[in-house]
């Protein structure tokens, strides 16, 4: 608390003053398929493809290209293309409150967070991976809405420390944060604009004939302030399984089904993979029935035979794995559960034939073989596939 309340106090400015791509002076405007494009009017696409796509529409990254000079350093050191390689953690749940045990049973160490945030920084700095995704709940939630947005500022700020773009999935607990000042803050941190409301879903395409799609899985709920109530409602009146039906899980919509499909489609018809992030896991064998998404099965549904390869989670904070259909579902371990001294983050490097994680501390090391199944006219997709 202390490390990031003085890191906080140095750079207030930078604090409250978040640095908008979309909002910057310096955009140009041009059609796209009935949407817009925003571009720097003084740069080029990066070589290998560095546009970031989110509901729609497209931009650069504010930050500098790692892809790029990943990958210039390792055609000159291997004479090929390097992997895909990003950084991963979830559930930070930072609050700056005393540690309490959760409702089941399992201790939460708050204070410890900021101590594994910088852990995290560095070694994601030093491996120089090309982004970083964060699966929800940045922070936990205080007693008074104020102390609960100066926690989310103080883990902004020190997340702005990792020198790659940070990507972030909303959790149940992001929900409890100012909606404007959250949304600002992730959109500075990843160098997007996300224009999906009243959801946070959007995709990028960092090269290596990869994309990630990222869900809100929180975008139907059972909060007094869901914006789309009704169709909560409604979805709810489906769930079979009343464990289901908690406030902390909740439920993409209609339109977040359609905005997966499209890009599914793009990402086949391009001859990508696809990484899906979403806060809460898919599979009660990767996690537990009752931290489902309320409409899992649609979204299983529509990613059965697509290009999706491994779809990442948080929510349970235990962690889990489960393999289905060609596709790896990973629920990662909490970081606000690694007890004392203990990190919990992991460094995913992607290669044409399997997916390495290598986790840190809490976070379980997984190899994860991949293999081609299927052969379409257009497209050849890399699927998951289990070894013994």
């Amino acid at each position: 608390w202390e490390s990031l309340t003085k890191l906080a106090a140095s750079e207030s400015i930078a604090l409250r003053q978040p640095l908008l791509l979309a909002r910057s002076s310096a955009m140009t405007r041009a059609p796209l398929r009935g949407h817009s494009t925003l571009l720097h009017p003084s740069s080029t696409r990066h070589p290998r493809g560095c546009y970031v796509h989110r509901g729609f529409q497209w931009a650069e990254p504010r930050r500098r290209c790692v892809t790029c000079a990943q990958q210039s350093r390792a055609a000159v050191d291997t004479g090929g293309p390097s992997p895909l390689s990003f950084g991963v953690l979830t559930d930070i749940q930072f609050a700056n409150k005393e540690h309490r045990i959760n409702h089941e049973g399992r201790e939460l160490y708050f204070s410890d967070v900021s101590r594994k945030l910088e852990s995290a920084a560095e070694v994601f700095n030093c491996e120089k991976v090309q982004f970083v995704l964060h699966l929800g709940d940045l922070v936990d939630g205080n007693d008074t809405q104020a102390k609960t947005d100066e926690d989310f500022l103080l883990v902004a700020q020190a997340l702005n420390t990792i020198e790659a773009p940070v990507y972030c999935a909303l959790g149940n607990h992001c929900q409890k944060v100012t909606k404007s000042l959250l949304h600002a803050h992730l959109e500075s941190l990843s160098g997007t604009e996300v224009q999906s409301e009243p959801g946070y879903y959007y995709s990028f395409s960092p090269g290596h004939s990869w994309r990630v799609v990222v869900l809100d899985s929180n975008e139907l709920s059972m909060r007094e302030d869901c914006e789309l109530e009704e169709e909560s409602n409604r979805l709810l009146d489906t769930i079979s399984g009343p464990h289901m039906a908690v406030p902390q899980n909740g439920g993409v919509s209609a339109a977040q089904l359609e905005f997966l499909q499209h890009e599914l489609r793009l990402a086949r018809e391009a001859g990508e993979s696809v990484i899906l992030c979403l806060h809460h896991p898919l599979l009660e064998s990767a996690g537990r029935g009752d931290h489902l998404v309320w409409n899992h099965n649609y979204i299983l549904d529509n990613i059965r035979d697509s290009p999706v390869t491994l779809v990442l989670n948080g929510h349970y904070h235990p962690g889990g794995y489960s393999h289905t259909h060609g596709i790896h579902h990973v629920v990662v371990e909490a970081t606000v559960e690694a007890p004392h001294s203990v990190d919990a983050h992991a460094v995913v490097t992607v290669s044409q034939d399997c997916i390495e994680i290598v986790g840190h501390g809490a976070v379980t090391t997984r190899h994860l073989p991949l293999a081609v199944d299927r052969i379409d006219a257009d497209t050849r997709t890399s699927r998951g596939t289990l070894t013994a």
